[in-house]
């Protein structure tokens, strides 16, 4: 089954759900320079884990707040497939495979050639070309069961879902829309959140490679509070020592990460070239600092002075909802 599954309607809104926040744009026309709308809602602890909803009464409610909240009832929505779900392989099937047949080839071969951690999966592939006599396709999938879990909830509280997307895939669209990608760079998109780190690797700007690393930390040592703006922000209550050496360990996994590209993933032939950092961490300077200190790679940021349509700074931490609601939908 294509992820993109579902019937047009009119108004658009881009939703991201994580483990610890529910994140919400509009943005007219697909035009990143018209944002209308942002809102956030952070999540109680162990309602979501690792992108499976374990409390579905609490988590529909506060949905359900969320939509009355932004009045967004009867809206169009774009939503993400959780990251820790999400399998991204790069395949070759037969070259004489018809490009109209991939998808009935993918439905046959699935459990038998091409084995993923879960039954019934929810797929879409990218052709990528013709490489020593075999077709090369980019191939994603998540479970069935999740995705139309989300669907339904969605459903549930009068929000009409069109097209569910990759977070990898997102950023990147905004990174690419707003002029910073190059086809010869191997990009790695670090995505570093408060307790989670999603890495997606791009070559010839289509994503090959994806990782989520789950974080040592305690939800509950991040605490909440409103600056003079009235938005609500994270700061750290815990250990400050403990929170150093998890950014170095999660550092120590972006350099592994970048090896077993190299070695393992291209035999030693390519390696990243840049990386993107990005994510809603409360300091992501901090993060940065930290990769330049270990890796000699050029660094970009998202961070250009994007705006909304009233002039305001859109926050780092809407950057993914801005590249989900720059999605194409057929």
């Amino acid at each position: 089954m294509p992820l993109s599954i579902f019937l047009r309607h009119k108004k658009r809104i881009s939703l991201i759900i994580k483990d610890h926040v529910i994140r919400c744009m509009d943005i007219k026309n697909r035009d990143q320079q018209a944002v209308r709308l942002c809102g956030e809602r952070y999540l109680p602890d162990g309602v979501i884990r690792e992108g499976k909803i374990v409390d579905i009464e609490t988590f529909e409610i506060i949905l359900e707040q969320c939509v009355q909240e932004w009045g967004i009832q009867k809206c169009e929505v774009l939503f993400l497939v959780p990251d820790p779900v999400v399998v991204v392989r790069k395949l070759s099937i037969p070259e004489d495979v018809p490009n109209s047949e991939v998808k009935g080839y993918f439905y046959m071969e699935i459990g038998a050639s091409i084995h993923l951690p879960f039954d019934n999966p929810v797929f879409d592939y990218e052709i990528l070309g013709i490489e020593n006599n075999k077709k090369e396709v980019l191939f994603y999938a998540a479970p069935e069961n999740i995705v139309l879990e989300y669907v339904h909830l969605l459903e549930k509280v009068k929000l009409k879902p069109i097209a569910a997307d990759i977070s990898s895939l997102a950023i990147y669209r905004l990174y690419d829309q707003l002029g910073l990608s190059r086809a010869e760079d191997h990009l790695l998109c670090i995505q570093f959140d408060v307790h989670t780190v999603n890495i997606g690797i791009f070559k010839e700007c289509k994503l090959v490679f994806m990782r989520h690393i789950k974080m040592n930390i305690d939800w509950a040592a991040w605490k909440r509070k409103r600056d003079e703006r009235g938005v609500e922000t994270l700061s750290w209550s815990g250990d400050p020592d403990y929170l150093r050496e998890e950014i170095r360990n999660m550092v120590g996994e972006i350099e592994r990460v970048m090896n077993f590209y190299h070695y393992s993933f291209n035999q030693g032939n390519e390696q990243v070239t840049r990386l993107l950092i990005t994510g809603d961490f409360p300091n992501l300077k901090k993060i940065e600092e930290s990769l330049k200190a270990s890796l000699d790679i050029p660094i970009d940021s998202l961070d250009v002075g994007l705006v909304t349509a009233k002039g305001d700074p859109v926050l780092p931490q809407y950057y993914l909802s801005l590249g989900l609601g720059l999605k194409e939908v057929r």
